[in-house]
């Protein structure tokens, strides 16, 4: 396990699994850069036989808080459950590895948070208030989003909860 730890406890931790894809996470990484609150984690779970992210890991750690953790055995949601135990931040996001954020999307999650104080999670999805289409019709580019039009810039739902909540109820995914 690689990791560079933040200063200071942030707000949010990002869990991230992910089997044999590097351009994926790249474009993950480079999104969560442009983020307009930098208040969060990276917890990468990386299930691939080989150590090919490492030079992809030493990359961002510079400008991240991330952890890179090893995991021989399979399966998306055992990864997000490891990744639990590294994470220090009570607002825990399980983007996908081939999603993407724009760039205010950390800084909307707190913001929700804070207005419902009592929600112990929440999901959403990115729709045109125009089209009302869903996210995977958008042309590639990002864009600043309002509050109401939830999280990610890719095909995928972000899934957001409170640890305590998590550990609290016994949640099994």
């Amino acid at each position: 396990m690689t990791s560079k730890k933040p200063k200071m406890t942030p707000t949010v931790s990002l869990i991230i699994p992910t089997l044999g894809r590097t351009l994926e996470i790249q474009r993950l990484l480079d999104s969560l850069l442009l983020q307009t609150n930098q208040d969060f984690e990276v917890i990468i779970v990386d299930q691939s036989n080989d150590n090919h992210l490492a030079p992809i890991i030493n990359k961002y750690q510079e400008d991240l808080s991330l952890t890179h953790v090893r995991e021989q055995k399979k399966g998306a949601n055992r990864a997000r459950n490891i990744g639990i135990q590294y994470s220090s931040s009570e607002i825990i996001l399980w983007p996908d590895d081939d999603c993407w954020y724009p760039d205010n999307v950390i800084e909307s999650v707190i913001e929700i948070y804070k207005k419902y104080p009592n929600a112990n999670g929440m999901a959403g999805m990115l729709i045109d208030t125009v089209t009302g289409r869903h996210s995977r019709w958008f042309p590639r580019k990002t864009k600043r989003m309002s509050l109401l039009q939830a999280f990610c810039f890719g095909n995928e739902p972000v899934i957001s909860f409170k640890k305590s909540a998590f550990e609290n109820d016994r949640w099994i995914w």
